[in-house]
């Protein structure tokens, strides 16, 4: 069975993240948020595990953020490393 979050839940967790970070509330654009979290996402909630190290996650968090990597190689990225929990 596959896990997904709903658009409460992801705004309730976005709340929670501008309480404790700070930020800019709102949403820029509901409809990509809708077909991101169209997506499973919560991979050990799914029975997997993602292999990678802190530098891996940090070069590809600023990867992304800089707009270096488009949705299908950022997937590709993942399921490079994402493998079933044993």
């Amino acid at each position: 069975m596959t896990f997904y979050l709903s658009i409460d839940q992801i705004e309730e967790l976005h709340a929670l993240q501008l309480r404790h970070y700070g930020g800019s509330p709102g949403l820029r654009d509901r409809g990509g948020l809708e077909s991101a979290i169209a997506r499973p996402a919560m991979i050990r909630m799914n029975g997997q595990r993602l292999e990678m190290t802190s530098k891996e996650l940090e070069d590809l968090t600023l990867t992304v953020a800089r707009g270096e990597l488009d949705a299908e190689a950022l997937a590709i990225w993942f399921r490079q490393r994402i493998s079933r929990e044993d």
